[in-house]
């Protein structure tokens, strides 16, 4: 949803992201955003849900998107809302934090 108020504009994002630790438990899967405000900056595997999907459709679908790996289980564990600007612009972003457990062969290539 996009609005103005006082004449900036001010945007809502929603995302589903995983944090994935590798079998030791001591390093945590990042992608490097490729666009947007967060565009060479490190972000937790995920994204925003299409019409019909729901939170952990979400999350299982964009970590094989982004990484190559299959989720076996997930436990949502936070819920986070992050107000910043950029580029005159107002971003709300709300996010579902999962603790995810993931198999296969990760995949490295640009996310988005």
């Amino acid at each position: 949803m996009n609005e103005k108020l006082n004449g900036i504009k001010q945007v809502d994002h929603f995302g589903v992201y995983g944090v994935i630790f590798n079998s030791k438990g001591n390093h945590v899967l990042l992608i490097e955003k490729s666009k947007g405000p967060y565009k060479g900056m490190l972000d937790l595997p995920g994204g925003r849900p299409e019409f019909n999907e729901l939170p952990e459709e979400t999350l299982y679908r964009e970590i094989l998107e982004e990484t190559g790996l299959y989720v076996q289980k997930s436990k949502q564990v936070e819920y986070l809302v992050n107000i910043f600007k950029y580029d005159k612009t107002q971003f709300r972003r709300t996010a579902l934090i999962y603790l995810v457990q993931a198999v296969g062969n990760i995949r490295t290539r640009p996310d988005g």
